[in-house]
């Protein structure tokens, strides 16, 4: 990960992307001022993950198994023609208790509050990724954990404690 240019690479593809959605719409989809904004958050976000990547993850007894891992299963007995379609961001294995961590990237401007984290849609998507990747790549639902990496795009101006960038949230997911 040190040897990466992630301000570079995020550089280039911001750039991609947005010269990608101008040719498919023609139309500018964002003022010179919102995508400056944008931009820097991201530059912010970056830097500050690069220096305290450490509190999230680490390099002994983990293996990474997948980034935008697919999904793609049958999601009901009942209706062979109803798939669950999708990616999930993060997966890692932990060799050493022989469990899988899922882990969706949100983005938010500051976080997320109790009533977000109450809300049953948002806790359901890994929820759900959970069981399907089980069933889909042959792990017992039992072995695998989720959580939620909240990244924040602004941090409160003058708070008078230091601030994450990352927010970590871990949904109920246990059988009830």
């Amino acid at each position: 990960a040190d040897r990466e240019d992630i301000i570079g690479l995020f550089n280039e593809r911001f750039k991609t992307v947005y010269k990608e959605q101008y040719e498919q719409t023609k139309q500018h989809f964002s003022s010179p001022d919102e995508m400056r904004e944008f931009y820097d958050d991201g530059i912010n976000i970056l830097e500050w993950f690069k220096k305290h990547r450490s509190q999230f993850f680490t390099t002994r007894n983990v293996v990474l198994l997948g980034i935008e891992m697919p999904l793609y299963i049958q999601a009901t007995d009942k209706n062979p023609k109803v798939i669950m379609n999708g990616f999930i961001d993060i997966v890692i294995r932990d060799t050493k208790n022989d469990r899988i961590m899922i882990i969706d990237i949100k983005t938010s401007t500051r976080g997320w509050n109790e009533a977000a984290k109450k809300d049953k849609i948002k806790a359901s998507q890994l929820v759900l990724y959970k069981s399907y990747f089980a069933k889909q790549y042959g792990y017992d639902e039992e072995k695998i954990d989720i959580k939620y990496f909240i990244v924040k795009r602004k941090l409160i101006d003058g708070f008078m404690y230091p601030q994450k960038r990352i927010q970590e949230f871990v949904p109920a997911s246990g059988k009830p």
